[in-house]
């Protein structure tokens, strides 16, 4: 909702309550610190901001974004990647014992290291919640793509090996091909047809969801296509319009 709300004339303010971090959907910190800043070069300004976690199943969580108006038309061509400049993550924990988030970055700090010699700036958390949880965000950020992969604690899962899962993910995304990740692929999909100048990504991985997406945005005349095999490095490119 928030690409679209951009083409009003005036300026626009969401609250949402619930869970923001949650199972099968981005969370909070991977549109605030991800998403945003690559919406960003195609002139959308968003700004989100967290009032207080809220984790799955428990939600209660809240956060408040602005959206500015959006000035049109513009374009984005994101095909390789670059030069890697930077690592980073986010790994927080609320309402848990057990030092949880200083775990889940160290262990994801540690296999990074070990596996690429791969140094990470890490930011350690501990948001307001209503709901206890935890959750680990890392960042790849090059000279032109990006690639971001998130995590939940889960009951039964040591922090140590949520944090090293989480690293064997970007290293994947490290070797493969692709500019951005593929959950960022289809998320681009809207954002792009409503800048009107369309543009290409590249992703490490061609998903269903991809080439749902892409199909449903010629269903309303704006012309898309996804390349590549499913599973496999690919594309979308979203015509202008």
């Amino acid at each position: 909702m928030l690409a679209p709300l951009a083409t009003a004339s005036l300026a626009s303010r969401v609250e949402v309550t619930g869970g923001t971090h949650v199972p099968l959907s981005p969370s909070y910190d991977y549109l605030a610190r991800h998403w945003a800043a690559v919406v960003e070069r195609l002139g959308l300004a968003v700004h989100l901001s967290l009032v207080r976690a809220g984790f799955h199943p428990r939600g209660g969580g809240e956060l408040r974004v602005q959206v500015a108006p959006w000035a049109r038309p513009t374009s984005l061509r994101i095909e390789e990647r670059g030069a890697l400049v930077e690592v980073r993550g986010i790994s927080g924990a609320s309402r848990l014992k057990g030092s949880v988030a200083e775990r889940q970055g160290d262990a994801a700090r540690k296999r990074l290291w070990e596996a690429r010699r791969v140094d990470v700036a890490m930011e350690i958390a501990a948001p307001p919640s209503e709901s206890p949880g935890s959750f680990l965000l890392l960042e790849a950020i090059f000279e032109r793509g990006r690639g971001a992969w998130g995590f939940l604690g889960q009951r039964g899962i040591r922090a140590e090996a949520l944090g090293d899962r989480a690293a064997r993910h970007l290293l994947a995304f490290l070797d493969a091909e692709g500019a951005v990740d593929p959950h960022l692929a289809d998320q681009l999909a809207v954002p792009l047809a409503l800048a009107r100048g369309g543009g290409v990504v590249t992703t490490s991985e061609v998903t269903r969801h991809l080439e749902t997406v892409a199909a449903t945005l010629s269903l309303f005349g704006i012309p898309a296509r996804t390349w590549g095999r499913r599973g496999g490095p690919g594309g979308l490119e979203v015509g202008s319009c």
